[in-house]
């Protein structure tokens, strides 16, 4: 199933194409923005929520720094910042991180607070 581009931004990034936006999150109380990735084949799908103290990327896809995923929502610590206005330059430093980085550190999330 092919990925929705209704408002939506198109970013290429190692020859494999990227939607890619910013909206409101799901519990507007906790998270303001949430921008959005999802890979044309859908191996990568990441939810990165914005303006918090701590960045961290929730990654839902099949794929995360090549390796398989578990299943399910699996959260990381970002090393870099993800601020607002999200830029292409942002995308894709995340996306490069997401796809060929390696070390992520995994974060638990109890629904109120992301622990170490």
């Amino acid at each position: 199933m092919a990925v929705a581009r209704k408002y939506k931004r198109k970013l290429i990034y190692n020859e494999m194409i990227y939607m890619w936006c910013v909206t409101p999150g799901e519990d507007a109380a906790f998270h303001r923005l949430v921008l959005h990735i999802v890979s044309s084949d859908k191996a990568i799908i990441l939810d990165c929520p914005l303006d918090n103290s701590l960045s961290f990327v929730v990654s839902q896809g099949r794929m995360f720094q090549g390796k398989k995923q578990q299943g399910g929502w699996q959260r990381y610590l970002f090393p870099g910042s993800i601020q607002s206005p999200i830029t292409p330059a942002i995308v894709a430093e995340l996306i490069a991180w997401a796809t060929c980085g390696e070390g992520a550190i995994s974060v638990a999330f109890d629904g109120d607070e992301i622990w170490l």
